[in-house]
C-alpha cells in the first residue's frame, strides 16, 4: 500500500520536473506508474480507488479535463491486470508501455484535436528513447525494492 503511494507521488514529481530538464519530451511517467501498480499483488478494490484518486489528481494539476484521466488510467489498469496478469517479463511489460502510449497520444488527439500528433510524430524518437529509459530505470526500481521487501519478510538476505 505504502509503494503504491510512493509511486504516486514520485511520478506526479517526475512529471513536474524532467520536462524542465529535457528539450521535447513529453512525459508518460503517469502511465507507467500505473503499469507498475498493476503488478504489485494488492487489493484490487484498492488499487482501483487508488487510481481513479491518481487521475483526478493528475487532471487537477496538470489538465483541464476533469473525468478523463480517472477513466483512462483505469481502463490502463484493467488492461494492464488482464494482459500482464501472470507475467514478470520486463520485455512484456515494456512493449505494453510504449503500445499504451501510442494509444493514448492519438486517442487524447482525437478528443482534443489538437496538433500535438504532428509534434509527437517529429519528435518520436526522443519521446519514445527517454520515455522507455525512464520507465525501464523506473520498473527496476521498484520490482526491485519489492522484491527486497518480500526477501526480508522471508528473513532471506542477498548477502
Amino acid at each position: 500500500m505504502i509503494k503504491t503511494i510512493i509511486i504516486i507521488i514520485l511520478s506526479l514529481l517526475l512529471e513536474m520536473i524532467l520536462p524542465n530538464i529535457f528539450i521535447n519530451y513529453i512525459p508518460f511517467i503517469f502511465i507507467g506508474a500505473v503499469i507498475i501498480i498493476s503488478s504489485f499483488n494488492l487489493n484490487d478494490r484498492f488499487i482501483y480507488i487508488t487510481i481513479v484518486i491518481y487521475g483526478f489528481i493528475y487532471d487537477l494539476l496538470f489538465t483541464n479535463f476533469i473525468i478523463l484521466h480517472p477513466l483512462l488510467l483505469f481502463l490502463i489498469i484493467l488492461l494492464s491486470k488482464k494482459v500482464l496478469n501472470k507475467t514478470n517479463n520486463i520485455f512484456y511489460y515494456l512493449f505494453f508501455y510504449l503500445l499504451v502510449i501510442i494509444l493514448y497520444t492519438l486517442f487524447i488527439n482525437v478528443i482534443t484535436t489538437n496538433n500535438n500528433l504532428l509534434y509527437f510524430y517529429n519528435n518520436i524518437k526522443t519521446i519514445l528513447i527517454i520515455n522507455t529509459i525512464i520507465y525501464l530505470i523506473y520498473y527496476l526500481s521498484f520490482i526491485g525494492i519489492k522484491c527486497l521487501i518480500k526477501n526480508k519478510h522471508k528473513n532471506h538476505s542477498y548477502l
